[in-house]
């Protein structure tokens, strides 16, 4: 078997980390490889199948900027806009500002957010304190390292005690923010693709998830894929689950997000899908925005989303984050919202020049490689300390060995 080597390494994934996972491989546009194992609801026993719907997290965000690209090919926008011309709350920002005996004030932005600053995670804008996996924040210890993470985390909690919100009150919420530094003069991760989304919605006059479903997942088949876990698919979604001293343990924070009534459509980390549906939307990349005789995106398009679009010293941020817990990231940059391998020697690594991937923070995968006409995804759950710099290099060294 071309792929066996995934087989057991899938087993020991479960024998060490997680209750169940899963793993496709496709080439020219067709599954060649696919396996499950393990539980997906470890307490009643019930494995992961075909069915199984798992949060892909930030997984999501891959799939929010094909929907903005959609747009860019139809003369919606252009990339350099300011994104004050479809959302104003973000027309005066302000960034916070330390002195050297470290009193905090802020000051006006230089120059106003880009929607390829949001797009490329130099905007400025961040996530909470809560969530954010970037520096100073190693394995999801929730350490905010600049004021613009803990205003964020302030701002998202008084949205959350609500109940519910869209994503356009999400979006002046968080405009309200200091940012953490000035657009364009640095690299962080952050909700840059959820305020995306809140563009998206402007221009189409159509919530996120419909426009969506009309443009990207109707049209590949995507018929598992959701914001908010429907009732009767309620006994297939996954748990995400802890390992604590060895023994694993159901984590249920996420639950609230995945509720109609929560209403907010994150583009940036709150898509429920399969294996199948992510796994059809990783073909469309992989054959360069084609899937089964229907064209979603361009194959220039595709190319411009895998470039690397950092500047030198957006680069240095960026490399920063491969130095506190983000290893796996090394030879990268970054293109609009997913890595790009720019130079495989630095972190080891057998792929592809060009190649583009993203995960998800309970340990969802996808990569895509247009070179070899190769899509790999990979889905379990576990958060906190997803393992992704564990298992994801593993697979990928893995499926490129196999590769004649």
């Amino acid at each position: 078997m071309k792929f066996e080597n995934l087989k057991y390494l899938l087993k020991h994934f479960v024998e060490i980390g997680p209750t169940g996972c899963a793993i496709s491989v496709s080439i020219n546009g067709k599954t060649e490889y696919e396996q499950f194992e393990g539980y997906a609801n470890l307490e009643k026993t019930r494995p992961i199948t075909q069915n199984t719907l798992f949060r892909i997290c930030s997984m999501s965000k891959v799939i929010t900027v094909v929907g903005l690209l959609k747009l860019f090919e139809q003369g919606c926008f252009l990339m350099n806009d300011p994104i004050s011309l479809y959302l104003p709350e973000f027309e005066h920002m302000k960034v916070y500002k330390t002195t050297g005996n470290g009193t905090i004030s802020v000051e006006a932005a230089r120059r106003p957010i880009t929607i390829l600053n949001l797009l490329t995670m130099t905007s400025g804008l961040t996530y909470d304190a809560i969530v954010a996996p970037s520096l100073g924040n190693v394995k999801g210890r929730g350490i905010a390292v600049n004021p613009t993470e803990l205003e964020m985390k302030y701002t998202v909690e008084q949205l959350e005690e609500k109940g519910g919100y869209t994503l356009r009150e999400f979006s002046k919420a968080i405009s309200r923010v200091p940012l953490a530094f000035h657009p364009g003069e640095g690299w962080y991760y952050g909700y840059g693709i959820d305020i995306i989304g809140a563009i998206i919605e402007v221009i189409t006059r159509k919530n996120l998830g419909q426009f969506l479903r009309d443009e990207i997942f109707h049209p590949l088949g995507m018929n598992s894929t959701y914001f908010f876990l429907p009732d009767n698919r309620k006994k297939d979604l996954a748990g995400v689950y802890v390992r604590e001293n060895g023994i694993m343990k159901p984590n249920p924070t996420w639950d609230i997000l995945y509720q109609k009534s929560h209403l907010f459509e994150s583009g940036g980390g709150g898509i429920l899908c399969t294996l199948g549906d992510i796994t059809r939307f990783s073909q469309m990349l992989s054959m360069n925005g084609n899937f089964d005789g229907k064209h979603i995106i361009g194959r220039k398009t595709v190319d411009m989303m895998r470039r690397n679009y950092l500047t030198p010293e957006q680069m240095k941020c960026f490399q920063e984050t491969h130095e506190n817990g983000w290893g796996f990231l090394k030879g990268y940059g970054y293109g609009l919202g997913v890595r790009t391998l720019v130079d495989p020697t630095k972190g080891g690594w057998n792929g592809t020049p060009g190649e583009f991937a993203w995960a998800g923070a309970a340990g969802t995968y996808m990569l895509i490689d247009p070179k070899e006409k190769l899509a790999i995804c990979y889905m379990h759950q576990i958060r906190p300390n997803n393992m992704e710099e564990f298992c994801t290099p593993r697979i990928r060294n893995v499926v490129y060995g196999a590769i004649d």
